[in-house]
């Protein structure tokens, strides 16, 4: 996590090729991670159990203009080779499902910024903990449904961009 956010996060030139190569490196080890982790949730903020929990994001939140900034910084980096289609969900028969979607690899690095960067703020500030650092990464950080999403299609994207194309 901590080399992901480090590479999208990092001001300075970097060359789009070592970029992209960097992230097919780091991005199937942050996906694994979250697999090793499993279902995370943070320490309740008051002792009664029942109580109800500050979400990690609402504890460490991702300003929009941070957003923003990772996203033009990655499509800065990137440029026109940011965009790559991908079938959104391939286990569903729809005729309408079935089309491919349009995905941008600047929008992938900031969603999956926003989303990974409360954890780690969460487990190193000590607000959040094994095992209850589990849930972090299923519901509360949307892992199933959004940035692991993210991760598997921006892969998709970035293995024809450098293999395929080069940038």
């Amino acid at each position: 996590a901590r080399q992901f956010l480090a590479l999208v996060a990092t001001p300075g030139p970097i060359d789009r090729l070592v970029f992209c190569r960097e992230l097919l490196r780091i991005l199937p080890r942050l996906y694994a991670a979250a697999l090793e982790v499993g279902d995370v949730r943070p320490i309740p903020y008051e002792s009664d159990q029942s109580t109800w929990r500050k979400s990690v994001d609402e504890m460490y939140p991702v300003a929009p203009e941070e957003w923003e900034a990772i996203r033009a910084r990655a499509e800065m980096i990137i440029q026109d080779r940011r965009h790559y289609r991908v079938q959104y969900d391939p286990t569903i028969r729809d005729a309408v499902l079935d089309d491919a979607v349009v995905g941008d690899l600047a929008d992938d690095m900031a969603d999956i910024f926003r989303d990974v960067r409360p954890l780690l703020e969460a487990w190193d500030s000590g607000t959040a903990y094994l095992p209850d650092l589990k849930a972090a990464l299923g519901p509360i950080s949307l892992f199933p449904t959004h940035w692991g999403v993210h991760v598997v299609h921006s892969l998709v994207g970035l293995h024809f961009i450098v293999f395929d194309y080069g940038v």
